[in-house]
């Protein structure tokens, strides 16, 4: 049996975005921390999923070229 590459290994990961994060292909992460995160997301999804174009979010932009006090 070959060992799958990372290609095949991320397009895995990517097929099953579903389970995210569960489907990370390299985590340092406990399992046990990895399906709470996923229940947490399950928990909130009316909260923080909404229709294609009705998202309200608010992007902040790092430019590490700006000078500041």
């Amino acid at each position: 049996m070959s060992v799958p590459s990372d290609a095949e290994l991320f397009t895995n990961s990517c097929w099953q975005y579903a389970s995210f994060p569960k489907n990370i292909i390299k985590h340092t992460t406990p399992q046990h921390h990895l399906d709470r995160y996923g229940e947490r997301l399950d928990e909130h999804e009316h909260r923080i999923f909404c229709e294609d174009g009705q998202a309200s979010v608010d992007i902040w932009e790092f430019d590490d070229n700006v000078q500041g006090c």
